[in-house]
């Protein structure tokens, strides 16, 4: 019974060493069994050369069988499958951006393909776009886009440590190369703060916060600054703490002689999208 080639489980591979014991078996039979075939005689070599090119022989016969297969065919063989079948290969097509905005489950926004620049600029179709990353990638525009003034922008302050004291103020550059400077911010008042920021403010949906393993009660959308300071004030720990609307969202103020609870979502909040949270 045959134990390679093409059999009902499948092609079996005859390996080198298979072909080598065939032919060294053969050589006793033809020359007699007390034949010197050790690996530095005449016929031991022989053996050791014929023995590699039919293994490259059964090689290439695993290759032709793969070839029939559509999980071992390649290049053209593949396409004489699908022609079998009626099939053509698809076209390989370019890597393309998301066109779509993303957006995760801390309602951060993710966009495909980001420019940044001064606002005005004009980029014209077909402008090549290179990637830090290695590999590399290339992208090429579609169209042509022109870059706009930003829009909810937000900028995070983080210190190393809550000041107790002092003011800072912050400088602005706008696009024209002018400058703006606020008035002086209590580096305290604001260390003191918990910012709850959506991207899209939800119309729907309901909010539970967790603040050190305490829960407010369900925050229904629309969101308020009324409605998220009645839940923190239900809860002794934070009756003092005060809720006031900012540009993108709330912004939770805490006493000085308060330490900043952690915030987070509790999993029964349905929200569409949740909020950001910037302590």
């Amino acid at each position: 019974m045959a134990q390679y080639g093409l059999l009902p489980q499948g092609f079996v591979l005859k390996r080198q060493a298979d072909c080598l014991s065939d032919l060294l078996q053969a050589f006793l039979l033809q020359f007699g069994s007390d034949t010197d075939l050790g690996s530095d005689t005449y016929l031991g070599q022989v053996a050791g050369v014929f023995s590699e090119r039919h293994a490259l022989l059964w090689e290439a016969l695993q290759d032709v069988v793969n070839s029939q297969n559509p999980n071992g065919a390649e290049g053209v063989f593949v396409d004489n499958i699908l022609a079998l079948a009626g099939l053509t290969r698809g076209v390989a097509l370019p890597t393309r951006t998301n066109p779509s905005q993303s957006v995760q489950q801390n309602g951060l926004v993710l966009s495909g393909l980001v420019l940044y620049g001064t606002p005005g600029t004009s980029i014209d179709k077909g402008t090549l776009f290179k990637t830090q990353s290695l590999p590399t990638l290339s992208f090429t525009l579609d169209d042509p886009v022109t870059i706009q003034p930003a829009q909810n922008g937000l900028q995070t302050l983080v210190f190393s440590q809550v000041p107790t004291q002092g003011t800072y103020t912050l400088t602005l550059v706008c696009p024209s190369g002018s400058t703006q400077t606020t008035a002086p911010l209590s580096t305290y008042a604001q260390a003191q703060t918990t910012q709850l920021v959506w991207p899209v403010p939800p119309t729907q949906g309901t909010l539970v916060l967790n603040l050190a393993g305490k829960s407010t009660q369900t925050i229904t959308a629309p969101f308020t600054a009324l409605k998220i300071q009645a839940a923190l004030q239900a809860l002794p720990a934070y009756m003092a703490a005060t809720v006031a609307p900012t540009p993108l969202g709330f912004a939770i103020a805490w006493p000085q002689n308060q330490s900043i609870p952690p915030v987070a979502f509790d999993k029964s909040s349905t929200a569409n999208p949740l909020p950001a949270i910037y302590d």
